[in-house]
């Protein structure tokens, strides 16, 4: 059953609990199909059960429990195959999944550099409107020497 599970948990990291279900359904299909009758009665077809947990554990079972054929070297070695490949694919994924999430996450609360560039170059410009902030070096002299005159004082410029 634990190479059931952590297939099934390697599923759900990857789709997520939305999608779990479109892994979970045909997964169970696939894999109940080849156990409920032997090999010998079924068409050519579901030979592929011979790699597919559920097969080999009620086959395990069967032997276990009634003294068939013994096939319980191929049934666990299928079965401890199925859960080395999910214990180490189960990680992998949680990685990359959380990774992935890091990058969204700092992607929505970091901006990008160009945009806050853009956006302090903005800010100097709305302040400075209307000031002489925009104005060249001559304008300058010119408003200044108006505001010197206003005040009763002496332009510097003729």
């Amino acid at each position: 059953m634990l190479s059931l599970g952590l297939a099934t948990e390697f599923a759900l990291t990857l789709l997520t609990q939305r999608f779990v279900a479109f892994f979970l359904i045909p997964f169970i299909v696939i894999n109940v199909s080849v156990s409920v009758l032997p090999h010998e009665l079924q068409p050519w077809f579901y030979k592929y059960g011979y790699g597919f947990p559920v097969f080999n554990l009620g086959q395990a079972v069967r032997t276990i429990i009634f003294n068939t054929k013994n096939h319980l070297g191929r049934n666990f070695g299928v079965l401890i195959a199925w859960a080395v490949l999910s214990l180490i694919t189960v990680p992998i994924m949680i990685y990359v999944t959380r990774q992935r999430e890091i990058r969204e996450e700092q992607a929505k609360t970091l901006p990008d550099e160009r945009e806050e560039e853009i956006r302090e170059e903005q800010r100097r410009i709305d302040f400075g409107a209307g000031t002489t902030a925009q104005l060249s070096p001559s304008e300058e002299r010119r408003v200044e020497d108006a505001e010197r005159q206003d005040r009763g004082e002496k332009p510097l410029v003729a």
